[in-house]
C-alpha cells in the first residue's frame, strides 16, 4: 500500500529551490554608471528621433540659380526639381501655368520651410520664379 504525504508538508521544505533555481549574481541588481549612460543617450536618441515631422518633397535648393527667365522650359524644371507640389492652371487669364515647390520641417533641433513658386509663360518657358528660405 502507498502512502501519501499531506501537500503542505511536501512544499514545506523549499531549501532546495534555491539550488535548482540559483540566485543571480549580486552586482547584477546594481546599476552601473555604463548601464545609466546607456539607457540615458537610448532615451535621448528615441526622443529626438521620435519629434521629427515634415511636410511637401524636399528639393535641391542650389539648383534655384539655374533657373533663368526667358529660358529654361518647362521640361528643365522638371529634371532638375522634378514633380512640383502644386500647380495651378491659369491658362484662361491669358499666362501659363505656375508651379510650386513647398518643403517644410520641424524637429527638436529647430524648423524652417523652403519655397519654389515658377511662372512659365504660353510657350512653357520660366516666365519669372521666386525663391524664399526661413
Amino acid at each position: 500500500m502507498t502512502t501519501t504525504r499531506p501537500i503542505a508538508s511536501a512544499f514545506s521544505n523549499t531549501s532546495h529551490l534555491s539550488d535548482f533555481m540559483g540566485s543571480p549574481p549580486r552586482n547584477r541588481l546594481r546599476p552601473s554608471f555604463q548601464n545609466i549612460a546607456f539607457g540615458c543617450l537610448i532615451a535621448i536618441f528615441v526622443s529626438l528621433a521620435g519629434g521629427c515631422a515634415s511636410s511637401g518633397k524636399r528639393f535641391d535648393a542650389s539648383k534655384v540659380p539655374m533657373i533663368v527667365a526667358g529660358e529654361t522650359t518647362k521640361a528643365e524644371i522638371l529634371t532638375l526639381f522634378g514633380e512640383p507640389k502644386n500647380y495651378f492652371n491659369r491658362n484662361a487669364s491669358g499666362k501659363g501655368e505656375m508651379w510650386q515647390y513647398v518643403y517644410s520641417w520641424a524637429g527638436p533641433l529647430g524648423a524652417g520651410a523652403r519655397g519654389l513658386t515658377i511662372q512659365f509663360d504660353k510657350d512653357d518657358v520660366v516666365a519669372s520664379h521666386s525663391f524664399q528660405e526661413h
